[in-house]
């Protein structure tokens, strides 16, 4: 099982690291999603779901900073155990 530190490092890396440079995309979502709550997107493979998100959390980050934003790659290998 991995610790709560190992998340929180992960986290940590993120925030510092940044998002990464992306293409701007014409997205309808608005960063004021009014749950609170996570929100999915999903579609097929190599669509630009993540870019997309990348985006939100973009739009997040100028209007609000970074407190806002938890993002986890689950796709990392040292998460794979985790459910």
């Amino acid at each position: 099982m991995i610790s709560k530190e190992r998340i929180a490092t992960l986290i940590k890396d993120f925030h510092e690291k940044g998002i990464p440079w992306l293409v701007e995309r014409d997205l309808q979502i608005p960063p004021e999603i009014p749950i609170k709550r996570a929100i999915s997107i999903i579609g097929p493979r190599r669509a630009g779901k993540t870019y997309s998100m990348f985006q939100i959390m973009k739009k997040i980050l100028e209007k609000y900073g970074i407190e806002q934003i938890l993002y986890l790659n689950f796709e990392l290998t040292i998460l794979k155990n985790l459910f």
